[in-house]
């Protein structure tokens, strides 16, 4: 196991107990040691921040990644309950009106979707490219796609049917293997899935 996996772990297991302090040390830590997104990268994508904006975002987006793999440790230590405690009520997630199509990008702490997913209201499938690193309880329904061309095309059928049935499916919106969409963004192209449009 190598140092980055030992220190994550170790960050993940101290979430279960002292998030705040968790958290904090995580933030320190890929401050110094954790591979990240320069701020010229940031200002290139974005050439109207300012140089000062564009090193906080490149910092939030180092702290972000690095929280996400100490999240996923902390549901492996702890399970589910410790990363449900972290996840702020919000009345416009708990107002969703069934059928939705709900999306993300692969940026935050994605590991925390799962509890903020299960307070959308009625049931909520999510489609995913691979399994889940641990089983953990949870009202939602899985599809797992992997890289299978016939599993995707599966997953795809399911979703339309729970959304004919009035229920709720989540899906990425830039998953890593997918057919792609080129679409305008910030004087570029974003790469999206097909599937969800």
């Amino acid at each position: 196991m190598s140092l980055g996996a030992r220190v994550t772990r170790t960050l993940g297991s101290l979430a279960v107990h002292a998030p705040a302090l968790a958290f904090r040390a995580t933030d320190m830590i890929a401050a110094v040691a954790w591979p990240r997104v320069s701020a010229a990268d940031v200002q290139r994508l974005f050439p109207a921040l300012t140089e000062r904006d564009a090193k906080r975002a490149a910092a939030h987006a180092r702290n972000s990644e690095m929280r996400n793999h100490v999240v996923l440790e902390m549901m492996l230590a702890g399970g589910m309950d410790p990363c449900r405690a972290l996840v702020a009520h919000e009345p416009r997630v708990e107002a969703i009106a069934s059928p939705a199509v709900l999306g993300t990008f692969h940026v935050g702490a994605l590991a925390a979707l799962g509890p903020a997913l299960e307070r959308v209201p009625g049931r909520v499938l999510v489609i995913r490219r691979a399994a889940p690193v641990t089983s953990v309880r949870s009202r939602l329904e899985l599809e797992i796609i992997d890289d299978d061309e016939q599993r995707r095309a599966f997953g795809f059928a399911r979703a339309l049917e729970w959304l004919a049935s009035g229920r709720s499916v989540f899906l990425p919106l830039d998953p890593e293997q997918a057919v792609r969409v080129a679409v305008p963004f910030c004087a570029r192209t974003l790469q999206l899935a097909r599937g969800p449009f």
